[in-house]
């Protein structure tokens, strides 16, 4: 029996309304079983840009029960990868989609005993709630790291390594190295902090103390999470994965290259 399958579709883009509802024709013609419940899914079909995906899973607390299929119909984007000219093609080339893991990011926060943990697919932001700067005592692995002072610190996955991470400055990390990256935002040399990215090995947790007693505010892939004072947070790369389908002949380089140069 084929597999049940949701399609997550960006509404405020015609293209991707017309292209999903001739996929949907074509995967019932081919025995596809397509439903308006997604929670019941084994693949998610999501046509948009990558706000498409990173919506999808805000909405519904970063599910990772299915295998997600990208359709690219948005601007410059590295979740959603296939650009779809002939719709049965697509449809028939299904069974014959590779795996591919994108490691979640899980943050931590302790605050008077009591523990706040949030997931991220791209990254996780930390600032101060007065846009003032941040100040704060960085380790790793219970190594002083620096005494952080600036406007924010960027953890972005392999993933993320190339949305908001790297427009800020960091690195392009590639698919599977387990990694966090962390990367300042407007750091102040002049005090310490460190002007560069730097990435850390999934076995390492990177810990923040405040030096100020702040309250702080944390973005998960842009959605406000947490605003608060805390005692600690830790940043890490999560056991839990998301299952994307992609073409056994996509290459990042060449990705990288078209999307980005």
């Amino acid at each position: 029996m084929k597999e049940k399958i949701f399609l997550c579709v960006n509404k405020t883009k015609e293209t991707a309304i017309i292209l999903s509802n001739m996929v949907m024709r074509s995967l019932k013609s081919a025995g596809y079983t397509v439903i308006n419940d997604s929670k019941s899914a084994d693949i998610v079909i999501g046509f948009g840009g990558d706000g498409t995906l990173l919506s999808w899973l805000i909405r519904n607390n970063y599910d990772t029960n299915y295998k997600y299929i990208g359709v690219h119909c948005g601007t410059v984007g590295f979740l959603q990868d296939f650009d779809v000219f002939d719709v049965k093609n697509f449809v028939d080339r299904i069974p014959d989609y590779v795996e591919e893991k994108l490691n979640l990011a899980e943050i931590v926060i302790t605050l008077d005993n009591k523990v706040y943990s949030y997931n991220a697919l791209n990254e996780f932001v930390i600032k101060r709630c007065d846009d003032k700067a941040l100040r704060a005592c960085v380790k790793i692995e219970n190594v002083l790291l620096e005494n952080y002072v600036g406007t924010g610190l960027i953890f972005s996955t392999p993933t993320g390594s190339t949305a908001r991470n790297l427009s800020s400055g960091g690195s392009i990390v590639c698919p599977g190295i387990q990694s966090i990256q962390m990367n300042p935002i407007e750091p102040n040399r002049f005090l310490g902090a460190l002007e560069s990215s730097i990435i850390i090995p999934k076995e390492f947790t990177i810990t923040i103390f405040s030096n100020t007693n702040d309250e702080v505010k944390v973005l998960a892939d842009g959605e406000e999470v947490y605003t608060e004072k805390f005692d600690k947070i830790c940043v890490s790369l999560s056991e839990k994965y998301l299952v994307k389908l992609v073409d056994k002949n996509t290459n990042f380089f060449e990705r990288v290259s078209k999307k980005l140069i």
